[in-house]
């Protein structure tokens, strides 16, 4: 169940929990604050889009477990900190960056798809760092 490596433990069965209701809160969010912007996909891009999310928050919410077990005791408050200092650090600068150029986001309501986006990554995120450390538990 759990694989040890440097100290860290990584449940699996917390890491699959957290990304598959993370994936349920992103689409729930986009679904109701996204519409016109998702009605330009396909479903079957939608489809692939959400297939590729759930890997995305596996990932995250083992990047989440591990940094909060490197730096200290493994806990729901813990899980959310992490997540929020990650989420803060790196995915609200990259969506601002791509805000501000104009990268990714067109249209007239572009800030508007912009802090849907933002606000749906800082709700999984916290989501998946409650998860993974009410799930976990570091023994030693």
């Amino acid at each position: 169940m759990a694989n040890e490596t440097s100290g860290v433990k990584q449940n699996y069965v917390a890491i699959v929990v957290a990304a598959v209701v993370s994936s349920i809160l992103q689409a729930a969010w986009n679904s109701y604050l996204l519409k016109g912007w998702l009605a330009t996909n396909t479903s079957q891009q939608q489809n692939v889009q959400y297939a590729v999310l759930i890997v995305g928050f596996a990932l995250i919410a083992a990047a989440i477990s591990r940094i909060t077990q490197l730096t200290g005791v493994l806990s729901p408050i813990r899980g959310l900190r992490v997540a929020a200092l990650l989420w803060l650090s790196l995915i609200f600068p990259a969506l601002t960056i791509l805000l501000v150029t104009g990268q990714f986001f067109n249209g007239d309501h572009q800030l508007n798809v912009w802090a849907a986006i933002v606000g749906s990554w800082l709700l999984t995120m916290l989501v998946s760092g409650a998860i993974v450390g009410a799930l976990n538990r570091k023994t030693k």
